[in-house]
């Protein structure tokens, strides 16, 4: 029996999250070649929507994110966090000049 195989389908996901204070947690996500920020509090989603991140506001996490990986807290995963700063890089260098 033959079988024909089918091409790959594929779906990167990736989330950075923190605490912003005791009841309140931050995440920002890519999913589809975009991102998105949220917020959670401690009872569920708080009343900010889901926002997604325009060009400024990728740039402004890349540049948090670049000097967080300079000084890196002794708790974060460097190889993680620099998964997340290389898709945040590509999705920009995608962005037409201006």
């Amino acid at each position: 029996m033959t079988t024909t195989s089918q091409p790959w389908a594929a779906s990167v996901t990736a989330r950075l999250s923190r605490a912003l204070d005791l009841d309140t947690v931050e995440i920002v996500e890519f999913h589809r070649g975009g991102f998105t920020r949220r917020l959670l509090g401690d009872g569920g989603p708080l009343a900010h929507p889901m926002e997604a991140l325009d060009e400024q506001g990728c740039r402004d996490l890349l540049e948090e994110l670049r000097a967080e990986l300079d000084a890196l807290p002794a708790d974060i995963d460097r190889d993680d966090l620099s998964a997340f700063v290389r898709l945040l890089e590509s999705s920009l260098a995608l962005v037409p000049a201006a």
